[in-house]
């Protein structure tokens, strides 16, 4: 519901094909966003150490600077 009370915002009438080219773009890159993600998610718990906190936090500042 927009504030003109339509479902359809008036805007993207009049730029349909840039809203099908949005989608089809992050539909391609859907696939690359995961696996980046799954990197990430890996690298960062690779930093935690379960007794030592000063090596988590200096493994922390490296990762995060790289």
């Amino acid at each position: 519901m927009t504030a003109s009370y339509s479902l359809v915002p008036p805007s993207t009438a009049d730029h349909i094909f840039e809203a099908e080219r949005m989608l089809i773009d992050k539909e391609e890159a859907q696939e690359e966003f995961e696996y980046l993600h799954k990197l990430f998610v890996r690298g960062y718990s690779a930093i935690q150490h379960p007794h030592k906190p000063d090596v988590t936090e200096r493994r922390k500042k490296i990762f995060y600077d790289r």
